[in-house]
């Protein structure tokens, strides 16, 4: 008797946790499907910070050519404005942002020169080095020689490599009437990309 007496308080001990473990599963479960910290709208991602440059452009070869140009640079995005004044008229004016990946480029000095003491675009590599970034489409200069240009661009993975480091690099203006001649490469202003 005792023995079953024994027995029955076991399985009645076991239905108790059994019952005990169900309630605690049970609990578990209704306050997962009250929860509001799931949620099912998509992660937004960051917008990546703006960050602004200048470069404030001098006259090449005596041009007389002076502006600014204004990059605001966010992710692979840049928001690009160009002012110029003192260019051949009516004339298309190639505009760049000019320097090589881990190097610091500058504007030429008379050093640069050739014989005839004009600063070609040869001449004028050693410092200011290849395109790493054009500005286009190329624009056109109006009748009294200005230009004012606004573009946004998409930088592929090339672009944003080739201007890293964009403190390092200068923007350079092409294009002036030479012996007579129209020549859309000579330099004729430059300056170098500073933050804003």
């Amino acid at each position: 008797m005792e023995r079953q007496m024994e027995r029955q308080m076991e399985r009645q001990m076991e239905r108790r946790m059994n019952i005990v473990f169900l309630c605690l599963t049970l609990a578990l479960v209704v306050s997962g499907c009250g929860s509001t910290s799931i949620s099912s709208a998509p992660a937004q991602t960051p917008t990546p910070p703006t960050i602004h440059y200048i470069a404030t452009l001098s006259a090449l070869n005596t041009s007389g050519v002076t502006g600014t140009a204004e990059m605001a640079l966010s992710g692979d995005y840049m928001d690009v404005t160009i002012s110029l004044a003192g260019l051949a008229p009516n004339q298309q004016h190639m505009q760049h942002i000019h320097g090589a990946h881990g190097t610091h480029a500058t504007c030429p000095t008379r050093a640069s020169a050739n014989a005839d003491g004009i600063i070609t675009l040869a001449g004028g590599a050693s410092a200011y080095g290849p395109v790493a970034l054009p500005f286009e489409p190329t624009p056109t200069a109006d009748a009294d020689g200005k230009i004012t240009w606004s573009r946004q661009l998409r930088l592929t993975p090339d672009d944003v490599f080739n201007i890293k480091t964009l403190t390092e690099h200068v923007v350079l203006i092409h294009g002036m009437t030479y012996k007579g001649l129209y020549d859309q490469t000579l330099p004729v202003a430059c300056g170098p990309i500073k933050a804003a």
